[in-house]
């Protein structure tokens, strides 16, 4: 059986008129053009093609200039650099997270983090008290490595090219070098040390950030919830309390020595007319 076949012949004049009327009403075609009208055969077809092309290639070159000239929504950055002598910079970052600055170095960081992943770079020496995310896990690159962790606090010195440590206090960090992508897990209490493309790992008892050595510690412009929590890391048989929820969030400067955090007590009272008072082993400080 033979199935019928319907020949049929495109209207080609119907849809050049369409065409024309279309790009006549999108304003792509220039007033002077009105004058050929669609039914003048194939002069007017030419010179049609040509007019859209040349509209359509102006407008795209519009677009493209519009889209490269565009301000991006890049995301704003923090630099921090330590150049106080004998003093370690103290801040915190945006997840609650503390960094403790070592001098002569320099941490990178966004204002605030992704919705999957932290991220920030050091250039020194830093300690690292990271607040536990298991959905955005914390990143810390260096010239030499990327380090891992979800909720840790650890020591990392990246000071030299050729040389890179990391001490874990506790919680665990995966470090992956960058030269050869070794990858190496260091666990509480441990310290990895890589030295002109070797590495070692031993055991290390990793003191409260930072070391005894070190002198002073440096705030700026952090929140009195902030200083206060380091400060407690320091205090061996007492605790310092905020007595009204007010005082978390206001910010000030500040340079204390850590074996004297009597001192520092005072200088926050006198900053913002508080005042202090011992009961048992809490010091709380509240409205004058």
């Amino acid at each position: 059986m033979k199935s019928k076949v319907n020949h049929w012949k495109p209207d080609t004049e119907g849809a050049w008129q369409h065409f024309y009327l279309q790009a006549q009403k999108e304003g792509l075609l220039p007033k002077e053009n009105e004058k050929f009208l669609p039914n003048r055969g194939g002069a007017w077809r030419i010179y049609l093609v040509r007019s859209v092309a040349a509209a359509l290639c102006l407008l795209c070159i519009g677009v493209s200039a519009y889209l490269w000239l565009k301000p991006s929504s890049a995301v704003e950055m923090v630099a921090l650099y330590n150049d106080h002598p004998s003093q370690v910079r103290v801040t915190g970052l945006h997840d609650g997270s503390v960094v403790y600055l070592f001098e002569d170095s320099k941490i990178t960081y966004p204002l605030a983090f992704a919705p999957n992943q932290r991220n920030v770079s050091l250039r020194g020496e830093a300690f690292f008290e990271v607040s536990h995310d298991g959905q955005r896990p914390f990143f810390v690159e260096t010239e030499q490595a990327i380090i891992e962790v979800l909720g840790t606090a650890f020591w990392v010195n990246a000071s030299s090219n050729n040389r890179f440590e990391v001490a874990v206090k506790c919680g665990m960090v995966k470090v992956t070098l960058k030269e050869g992508k070794q990858e190496v897990l260091v666990e509480a209490g441990e310290r990895m040390e890589w030295i002109d493309d070797l590495f070692q790992k031993g055991v290390v008892d990793v003191e409260t950030p930072p070391s005894q050595q070190e002198l002073r510690l440096y705030f700026k412009e952090e929140p009195l919830e902030q200083i206060v929590r380091v400060m407690n890391e320091y205090m061996t048989d007492k605790e310092i309390v905020l007595a009204d929820d007010a005082l978390r969030n206001k910010r000030i400067t500040l340079s204390l020595d850590v074996e004297k955090i009597n001192e520092a007590i005072k200088i926050i009272c006198t900053a913002f007319n508080l005042k202090s008072e011992l009961r048992g082993n809490i010091f709380y400080i509240g409205g004058a």
